[in-house]
């Protein structure tokens, strides 16, 4: 439900691309960030490897992928031979997933005993969403410190 103003962190939309991509040499034994220019990506995208369309390069293997600036893939290929190699050229399958709303920065346990949660490294400056579910429990403490961590604390429906 796109053009609300309830953060959601849900998707709005997910869907494949399959840019053609060269990449470059991967030194053996180690990973190696490269980037592409894929126009319509953004920033808040997550993206899932779909792989090479057709036979990669043997040792070969994307361990991440990202877009840290928009229109711009990252890609961490990896390679586990101990000699260095190309990943293919050729054409790669990913699965963007684009939110409705911030992604939420933390999401209480469905089921079970609630535990505390700490998320760490966050920015005090910047708005947070945090998803809790309708199963019987609530937030009694939530606490920010210094250091910008975030501290909370669930408690069990008393009902």
């Amino acid at each position: 439900m796109p053009s609300t103003t309830i953060a959601r962190g849900n998707a709005l939309s997910t869907f494949y691309i399959a840019p053609s991509l060269t990449p470059a040499q991967v030194a053996a034994s180690t990973t190696a960030v490269q980037t592409f220019t894929v126009p319509g990506l953004l920033t808040t995208d997550y993206i899932q490897p779909g792989g090479y369309i057709s036979n990669q390069t043997a040792g070969i293997f994307i361990a991440e992928t990202d877009c840290l600036t928009n229109n711009v893939l990252t890609v961490q290929f990896g390679n586990c031979s101990t000699s260095p190699a190309t990943p293919a050229s050729g054409v790669y399958e990913f699965q963007i997933v684009r939110y409705d709303g911030p992604a939420p920065a933390a999401v209480f346990p469905t089921n079970g005993t609630p535990t505390n949660t700490v998320i760490l490294g966050i920015s005090m400056s910047t708005p947070m969403v945090i998803a809790v579910p309708s199963n019987g429990f609530s937030v009694s403490a939530i606490t920010a410190t210094s250091t910008a961590n975030l501290y909370i604390t669930p408690m069990a429906d008393q009902s």
